[in-house]
């Protein structure tokens, strides 16, 4: 489409009627986001298909709205349901590992929060979200996250739209061999164990410190780092999972991973391990030693009997997203953001108490 023609998505239709989402809603939310599934499913069929059934989505919606601090909000058209959006408030410590990657106190929409009619679905969802965006504003969250998948161009576009950007990608690939792999002279790959914390935890640090860099500038805090050295021993006990270290003449060179997934049921194919952290050091990079840790990882994975390997990588990670898709990482998701100017807190407060003293005059 030409830079500044209308998009043929964004079509005037007829006024929305906006309400709170309930439990009354679920049943037409289930065929809105199993509709959804099947679109999504087109672009990447690896996404389990059981969710194209309405009566298996309906238990992801209804979580959606269990979940501590959501609202939804549905909109109606003639009395029926044309999309919805269901969103949580997050409060983290700004000491927890996981604050790297998400705000401490931020609103977020997960991959079975939302679901639009295709026909004028960039304008529902442009109106939910100006329907639910005042609550999280209420609870102080100016830090807005939404899971949109990756080839569903009507949401991209309509989260666009309101001011969102790429953040994090949900990518999948099969265990099968790694192509291109060879073998680096002088490498050896350990498997860590509990007594290899303070290793791990010199790699995580330079994984931090990389993700710290532009363009991604995602905060490292020193803070953090009694609560990484805790999750690290919780992944390292953990008999499901593993963390392999690669090794020349015993200098630690690269760490990959594995653990449960941190994705979605809807996102997940059956038989998944996660890669919940890759990192290679600097001088390494180019060398071959990533690509052989990986080949020897997903062969661990194959012989415990899984079938597919799902990371997330950040999308301003350039070397990153080069070697992961390069290695056959297909993206299913894209975790979208958007910040909030926090001015509007105060400055709409002053609008308000000048507009109350012109009125006692």
């Amino acid at each position: 489409m030409p830079f500044g023609e209308p998009s043929p998505n964004r079509v005037a239709h007829p006024p929305l009627d906006l309400s709170p989402f309930s439990e009354a809603h679920l049943d037409a939310a289930a065929e809105l986001l199993a509709a959804r599934h099947r679109a999504d499913r087109a672009g990447a069929p690896l996404l389990p298909a059981r969710f194209e059934a309405p009566a298996e989505v309906r238990a992801q919606v209804a979580a959606a709205l269990a979940a501590p601090r959501a609202r939804g909000v549905a909109a109606l058209r003639n009395g029926r349901l044309t999309g919805y959006l269901i969103g949580e408030v997050t409060i983290l410590s700004p000491a927890s590992v996981f604050s790297q990657f998400i705000r401490p106190r931020s609103a977020r929409v997960g991959y079975a929060g939302h679901a639009v009619e295709p026909a004028g679905g960039v304008e529902t969802y442009r109106e939910l979200y100006a329907a639910l965006a005042p609550e999280w504003l209420q609870w102080g969250c100016f830090s807005h996250y939404v899971d949109v998948p990756w080839y569903n161009d009507i949401a991209r576009e309509a989260w666009f739209s309101l001011g969102f950007g790429d953040d994090i990608v949900a990518a999948v690939r099969d265990t099968g061999p790694v192509a291109n792999a060879v073998t680096v002279p002088g490498l050896a790959f350990h498997r860590a164990g509990e007594e290899d914390v303070d290793v791990v935890m010199s790699l995580v640090r330079g994984l931090a410190l990389h993700h710290a860099s532009a363009p991604m500038y995602f905060p490292y805090l020193p803070e953090m780092e009694p609560d990484a050295r805790r999750f690290q021993r919780e992944l390292l006990a953990d008999p499901a999972g593993a963390q392999f270290i690669a090794y020349r003449d015993g200098q630690p060179l690269a760490l990959q991973t594995f653990t449960s997934s941190f994705m979605g049921e809807m996102l997940t194919p059956k038989g998944s391990i996660y890669l919940f952290q890759g990192y290679t050091e600097p001088e390494e990079r180019g060398s071959g030693t990533a690509t052989a840790l990986l080949a020897h990882s997903l062969g661990w994975a194959r012989e415990q009997g899984h079938s597919h390997c799902t990371l997330h990588y950040l999308s301003a990670n350039i070397p990153g997203e080069r070697f992961w898709r390069r290695h056959g990482f297909q993206p299913l998701e894209v975790r979208v953001f958007r910040q909030v100017d926090e001015r509007i807190a105060w400055a709409r407060a002053e609008q308000q108490a000048g507009e109350r003293e012109s009125a006692a005059r």
